[in-house]
């Protein structure tokens, strides 16, 4: 029997002890793992709940937004029903009788040659260039077809200078039937042959006798779909602006009112400001 050595009884030893050690390394990376577990399920469980508190933030804001739109759409309703109402009473006379009358007529032609344009639509480069090319040679056409001599019984306010020699005033035009002013001043240039007379005979004449051209000049504004809140510019319709000039051939002061004209004029229709 061959003697035991010291190197056998430490080999013996390592058999004992080595499963022993791995067992307890094993228990240590379990017990890890299940903490990493128990602290990424903690962490799911509370994204979970700010995901549900979103949403429910969502909801809350979409049925805000609902109201405020059902709102405003109620709004828009009544504005809508005004302004046809009035547009409606200013293309009644046609549209060299007033610029009302003008922008009603614009609108009209507008709605029934650029009826297709979908301002919603997403265009690229090629068919956008298209678009606002049609849309620059329809306003091309209707200021030759809309161009008309008008005669008109206006009133005027202070002529102020808007610097380098341009001077302008608000002007209202009356419905020389009944008196009543159509729709709200809008702000025109006064030329310069004009000026000494309206500016310094003003208070002798209850009104005017404006005759002239009325040029429509509707333009291409590509970048605006709807009127604005602060906009002062109306809407032909989507991507085109409503502007106008007028070309003075004469100006009489007219004393008196027309005595069937009864009480001062009121607001009636809608008149566009110029910008």
């Amino acid at each position: 029997m061959r003697p035991i050595t010291p190197a056998v009884l430490l080999l013996a030893a390592l058999c004992l002890f080595t499963p022993a050690a791995e067992a307890q390394s094993d228990d240590n990376e379990l017990t890890r793992l299940r903490r990493i577990v128990a602290e990424q399920r903690e962490q799911l469980a509370q994204k979970d709940q700010r995901i549900r508190d979103l949403e429910a933030r969502v909801e809350a804001l979409r049925a805000e937004l609902a109201e405020a739109r059902r709102a405003a759409g109620d709004r828009d309703a009544d504005a809508t029903d005004e302004a046809h109402a009035s547009e409606t009473s200013a293309a009644s006379r046609g549209p060299s009788d007033s610029p009302a009358g003008l922008l009603a007529a614009l609108r009209d032609r507008y709605r029934i040659d650029l009826a297709d344009i979908d301002p919603d639509a997403e265009l690229d480069d090629r068919a956008r260039a298209a678009r606002d090319a049609r849309i620059r040679r329809w306003c091309l056409q209707m200021n030759r077809d809309l161009r008309s001599q008008i005669s008109w019984s206006v009133r005027f306010g202070p002529v102020k200078e808007a610097g380098r020699g341009v001077y302008h005033a608000s002007m209202t035009v009356i419905n020389p039937e009944d008196g009543r002013a159509i729709g709200e001043p809008v702000t025109i240039d006064i030329p310069r042959r004009f000026l000494s007379r309206l500016r310094d005979h003003a208070d002798r004449y209850d009104h005017w006798k404006l005759e002239g051209v009325l040029r429509p000049e509707p333009r291409l504004n590509a970048e605006r779909v709807t009127t604005g809140v602060f906009s002062t510019t109306p809407l032909v319709g989507p991507f085109v602006d409503f502007d106008f000039s007028i070309d003075w051939n004469s100006l009489a002061g007219v004393a008196e009112p027309d005595p069937a004209w009864g009480e001062a004029p009121t607001r009636e229709g809608e008149t566009p400001r110029r910008r």
